[in-house]
């Protein structure tokens, strides 16, 4: 699993304000995308499941606990990775990847999900630290 901050921006043009836009990484080479929006109530659960095709799971609104059978990169341990995400954060799973949510709060959530090339140009990966107890 990778995390990354989405790039924002507040929109000024065209006389606009109170607009603010998170990017999603844009995908090339793929035959198969789809977008989904996803909305949790606290407390919910999207059980363990296997990522069909590479996967972009972006926190619009709240905070979730992720998880993924895969290990942390560079870590010794066969211990799942387990994080917390908030709004402006996603996460990235790649296809074959077990993996789950937890809605900490209510959540809403942009779900990408691709079978093309994923470019994070204007994205920052975040840290393997703060990992969820």
């Amino acid at each position: 699993m990778r995390l990354v901050q989405l790039p924002a921006i507040a929109v000024s043009t065209f006389a606009s304000h109170g607009v603010d836009m998170d990017f999603l990484p844009s995908v090339q080479g793929g035959t198969r995308t789809r977008t989904t929006i996803v909305r949790f109530t606290a407390g919910g659960v999207l059980g363990m499941h296997e990522a069909t095709l590479r996967q972009v799971f972006a926190v619009l609104d709240g905070r979730a606990v992720v998880t993924s059978t895969t290990p942390p990169e560079g870590s010794t341990s066969d211990e799942p990775d387990v994080r917390v995400l908030k709004a402006g954060q996603a996460a990235i799973w790649d296809v074959g990847e077990n993996h789950e949510t937890r809605a900490v709060t209510d959540l809403l959530v942009a779900v990408l999900e691709t079978d093309g090339e994923l470019h994070f140009r204007e994205h920052t990966d975040l840290p393997p630290y703060g990992r969820a107890q």
